[in-house]
């Protein structure tokens, strides 16, 4: 054996081991970049899958919001802010989920009917169907007040008109003896000397009742049933009382002072007397004393 040969052995044996070493070195740099990989890949699913149950929750979450659209109780208690809330998650959503796209068309309908507004034209603009829903409930509760107000002045005018055939059948004899109107008794006080008239016992009784009735009938005659108005009185009164103001006239009982005045200056002047136990130059004297003091 050379010398050559040895030495060729030597080169060989060392080549052989390079050769393992970098091997070795490139089967575990693949390991490790499929491990890399593996890793990734893994980590790539658990993201898509957290994704997939954060987007499931989001789903959940609007059709439970959602839900109560379907339902007329919600419909008759729900605010401006809860229905322009709701339209505009369905308008969001209504093209990812059909349960949302089933609340838009429900939401839209029941807009239409309850308030006049088509959803379509509003878009998803929340605070604008607000605004508008807001403006047609104060409008349709104005129109509710109006109606209930009608309504209610109906039934008092009913009553009223009950209340006034009542009486006047009650009335009657004495009614007909005086010649007066059925409307005549919407004056309480001509009501009242017909009620005397009726419940008059002894002959001073009756001939009390029959001034009082035919005294009230002239000044119906001259005022008319509902009696003088404030302006008719507040004119009178500044005539013919110096001082007497328009401050005066937001006083009640100013404003009755001087319908008494007024009154039993009318009498005074159709020449009527009064009764015994009130002649009418005692009562216009006192009524004028009264309005003097008041001013």
């Amino acid at each position: 054996m050379s010398e050559a040969d040895g030495i060729d052995d030597v080169v060989d044996g060392s080549l052989r081991q390079s050769l393992m070493a970098a091997s070795l070195i490139a089967e575990t740099l693949a390991r490790m970049r499929q491990e890399s990989l593996r890793q990734r890949e893994q980590q790539d699913t658990q993201t898509a899958h957290e994704a997939q149950v954060r987007a499931a929750a989001e789903r959940a979450a609007v059709q439970g919001a959602l839900a109560p659209v379907h339902k007329d109780q919600w419909w008759d208690q729900a605010q401006s802010n809860d229905i322009a809330q709701v339209h505009a998650l369905a308008e969001g959503w209504k093209d990812y989920d059909p349960a949302a796209l089933a609340a838009s068309v429900r939401i839209q309908t029941e807009v239409q009917r309850r308030y006049g507004i088509d959803t379509r034209d509003v878009g998803a603009d929340a605070a604008y169907l607000e605004s508008g829903i807001d403006t047609i409930s104060a409008e349709q509760a104005r129109r509710a007040a109006v109606a209930e107000h009608h309504k209610g002045m109906a039934l008092i005018a009913a009553a009223q008109a009950e209340e006034l055939r009542a009486k006047a059948e009650k009335l009657a004899p004495e009614m007909e003896r005086h010649q007066v109107p059925v409307e005549y008794l919407n004056n309480p006080v001509l009501a009242e000397a017909l009620q005397g008239a009726h419940d008059a016992e002894t002959p001073a009784a009756m001939e009390a009742a029959d001034t009082a009735l035919k005294e009230r009938l002239y000044l119906i005659g001259r005022d008319g049933v509902n009696g003088p108005t404030i302006d008719q009185l507040r004119e009178e009164t500044t005539a013919n009382f110096n001082g007497a103001g328009d401050g005066h006239f937001k006083d009640a009982s100013f404003v009755e002072a001087a319908k008494d005045w007024h009154e039993a200056k009318l009498l005074a002047e159709g020449g009527f007397e009064g009764s015994p136990d009130q002649p009418l130059e005692k009562r216009y004297e006192s009524t004028e004393a009264e309005l003097f003091a008041r001013i």
